[in-house]
């Protein structure tokens, strides 16, 4: 199937930048992020007919055809539920199917509250394909002017599957961090591979008691 995508089919009120990135095929439909006005939206396109079912973006006002107001980041797709994962400030989940949020949780306010000295949440730098784990990059706040770990959050369980500090405020300042967002790498498999910008890779054992 040929997928024309221009904004005077789709209805749009302001103007799609067309450099789009397509996140892939979940509930029957084409998931594609792209730019407008500054901020991202996230729209579901019908994969038999090519028609745009509903627009994901923080301004209702970007379109006429049905649309949900969220403000989205990084969007993640899971084929085992068919559940598509918007992460922001908090995880939005959208059914690919009904295309409602369905539910919505804070992995980053659950890690803060829960480590023993006082942390900041960065930012998110990757996820698996099925979307089950999330990782995000944290500072401390005892020096730390840049990410010095990281944890591993499952969400299907809600709960935080790893977390480690990897380097100290005087490494971090001599260099040391990872290669770029996809550095740490966990699939559910007991085993956190994390690449170090010196051509190091540091491989973690989640063991269990």
């Amino acid at each position: 199937m040929l997928l024309v995508f221009s904004n005077d089919r789709f209805g749009f009120n302001v103007t799609i930048d067309l450099g789009f990135v397509l996140e892939g095929v979940c509930g029957g439909k084409l998931w594609v992020k792209s730019k407008v006005n500054g901020h991202e939206i996230l729209l579901a396109i019908d994969v038999n007919t090519g028609e745009l079912v509903k627009a994901f973006s923080d301004s209702e006002e970007d379109t006429d055809l049905p649309h949900c107001t969220l403000c989205i980041n990084e969007v993640f797709l899971n084929q085992e539920n068919g559940q598509v994962l918007n992460v922001y400030k908090c995880v939005s989940v959208i059914d690919s199917n009904t295309l409602n949020v369905i539910d919505t949780f804070n992995p980053k306010e659950e890690f803060e509250k829960g480590t023993e000295t006082e942390t900041k949440v960065y930012y998110i730098i990757g996820s698996n394909l099925c979307a089950k784990y999330i990782t995000y990059l944290c500072k401390f706040r005892d020096g730390d002017q840049t990410p010095s770990g990281f944890f591993v959050y499952n969400t299907e369980t809600r709960q935080i599957e790893f977390s480690t500090r990897m380097f100290t405020p005087k490494e971090r300042s001599r260099g040391r961090g990872w290669t770029n967002t996809y550095a740490i790498q966990y699939y559910g498999t007991g085993i956190i591979c994390a690449h170090e910008g010196r051509n190091w890779l540091h491989i973690f054992e989640d063991v269990k008691e």
